[in-house]
């Protein structure tokens, strides 16, 4: 397994939170990071342009995971699918989200897993947000696609809401 080192879109609070490992290696489209830390559908202004996570055809159990930089406590975690633009052949599915404290080794605490519903057809700015509030202390997190709608898995937002110090 390769891991790709990316760096996120860091936050306003002077923590830049990246991307530290990937599975499969080859996960994220046109070597950029999910917006980890921006809201928003840019279709127009790199480097921010159809930046997404998406995983080769047919791959389950795909993940990345996210170094906050520190402990920190999350209080949310926000998901926004994707179906791959024009196509809508893709979608993540279920998934799981693990946490640790200090070790992006072992991330063996689960914290959330739940459905996202397929959102074929709908431009990124209707695609619903989903919001799993949590009360979790950690710097490591790890969001896990365990299947997918489709051909494969692709989310177009991950972000953290947190409290620093934790």
């Amino acid at each position: 397994m390769g891991l790709d080192v990316v760096t996120a879109v860091c936050a306003g609070d002077g923590m830049c939170p990246t991307i530290i490992a990937t599975y499969p290696s080859s996960g994220f489209a046109q070597s950029s990071a999910p917006n980890v830390f921006l809201d928003e559908c840019n279709y127009h202004d790199p480097p921010l342009n159809f930046n997404h996570w998406s995983t080769p055809d047919g791959t389950t159990n795909a993940y990345f995971i996210v170094d906050a930089g520190a402990k920190v406590r999350v209080t949310n975690i926000r998901l926004r699918n994707a179906a791959n633009g024009p196509y809508n052949d893709r979608g993540t599915r279920d998934y799981q989200i693990y946490a640790s404290e200090d070790d992006p080794e072992n991330l063996s605490t689960l914290i959330a897993e739940g459905t996202l519903a397929h959102v074929e057809g709908l431009s990124c700015d209707a695609t619903p947000n989903i919001d799993i509030p949590l009360n979790v202390v950690a710097r490591y997190l790890k969001f896990v696609a365990v299947n997918y709608h489709e051909k494969s898995a692709v989310l177009k937002f991950f972000g953290i809401t947190y409290e620093f110090p934790a």
